[in-house]
């Protein structure tokens, strides 16, 4: 390897069990995620015993791994005044409004560098201002929404609360509601929908319903706000409140169980993608509407964000 900077070197030490090469990279990583260590293992840069692997080698008690790490590009974000809303602030946290369009920090491989929400946090609060428990990519970060998905996000500003929110976070003890728009009249007004999510085998981008053990278990409760028909279409409003916190999870829930989300270009209609971009909706209709949790001291902090320009606009032509 000839675009390096340095060298992994991992002996494998008590190992119960055989154990596939990126679960054991990943289990034993703080640095780098499952997806770059996937990533670096198809680049042919993950050695076992001085041979190549693939994705699928399963390592032992006493294998020896080398991982060979490309050069490192800066992987320090900077400041950019970019326009981002402040929903609410006090001295330990703030909740703001993520544009549509906006990737919320740069990747552990130091991509997508600019233009993240995390460059306009260090505008706003400046490096000292922000938590770094998340690391140098992530100051403030607790949480994230999909680059194509606006609304509200909690940022916070030291450490301490950091760890009290990833804890409520954990517990299930704040409220986190969004508001969509599906394809077709859902039949029940309320219910909830609970199915495993796992990344998809054949598209890592994707995440798919699964009953294998590497699912994680989601459940989304939602109430039906309105049912609208626009000529031979039909749609429903729904607000969802997210009791687990997976990727893609109210896009995939969603259309599990036939009622795909308006505008998602990865899990959607194609007809009504084209039909919802002719008439000025160019990504998914999904919102981050509503966050309710509650502070150390006890005070209730409860956020609302109605839906931004592009949302409104799509749902009044068709209403």
């Amino acid at each position: 390897m000839n675009k390096t900077t340095k060298n992994v070197e991992i002996k494998v030490i008590g190992l119960d069990t055989s154990l596939r090469i990126d679960k054991f990279l990943s289990e034993n990583s703080d640095v780098y995620s499952r997806s770059f260590l996937q990533k670096l293992i198809k680049e042919g840069r993950v050695m076992v015993n001085d041979k190549s692997i693939t994705s699928r080698c399963k390592v032992r008690n006493n294998d020896q791994i080398t991982i060979y790490l490309p050069a490192e590009k800066n992987k320090i974000p900077v400041s950019e005044d970019l326009s981002v809303e402040i929903v609410f602030e006090n001295d330990d946290l703030a909740v703001i409004c993520k544009p549509p369009n906006m990737v919320v920090h740069p990747t552990d491989e130091g991509n997508q560098m600019s233009g993240t929400l995390v460059n306009a946090l260090l505008n706003m609060f400046g490096k000292d201002g922000l938590s770094n428990s998340g690391g140098d990519v992530r100051p403030g970060i607790v949480h994230r929404l999909d680059k194509d998905t606006s609304g509200l996000l909690i940022v916070t500003k030291n450490n301490k609360i950091h760890e009290y929110i990833v804890n409520l976070m954990k517990t299930r003890k704040i409220e986190k509601y969004y508001m969509t728009l599906v394809i077709g009249h859902v039949p029940s007004k309320t219910g909830t929908i609970e199915a495993t999510l796992a990344r998809a085998k054949h598209d890592r981008k994707k995440m798919n319903i699964t009953d294998g053990a590497d699912g994680k278990h989601a459940i989304t409760e939602f109430e039906v706000q309105d049912y609208i028909e626009y000529d031979d279409m039909k749609f429903s409003l729904i607000k969802a409140k997210i009791i687990t916190g997976r990727t893609h999870q109210i896009r995939v829930h969603f259309r599990s169980i036939g009622y795909p989300v308006v505008g998602d270009e990865l899990y959607g209609n194609r007809k009504m993608n084209a039909f919802a971009n002719k008439h000025g909706l160019h990504r998914q209709f999904l919102h981050a509407a509503e966050l309710k949790f509650e502070m150390p001291d006890g005070t209730v902090v409860h956020v609302k964000k109605e839906l931004p320009d592009d949302l409104k606009k799509f749902l009044d032509f068709i209403q």
